[in-house]
């Protein structure tokens, strides 16, 4: 049984995909301190934020998440 062929999506998909597994430099043009911080980014927010603050947050990105369907 013969394959289907691959839409043109699906070739750009798969292209972008194994171009970027090689090992993308785009973090190679960043400061070391920026990108320390960039890791520490979600944890710093959530610590700062209160419980309630969070919870209101996650909530509609609930909602918003469950509007889509």
């Amino acid at each position: 049984m013969e394959q289907p062929r691959k839409t043109e999506r699906q070739k750009v998909i798969t292209h972008c995909h194994r171009r970027g597994s090689r090992g993308s430099k785009r973090d190679d043009d960043k400061d070391a301190a920026a990108k320390e911080l960039g890791r520490k980014g979600g944890k710093k927010r959530a610590a700062n934020l209160s419980p309630e603050r969070r919870a209101e947050i996650a909530k509609k990105a609930a909602e918003k998440r469950w509007s889509k369907t």
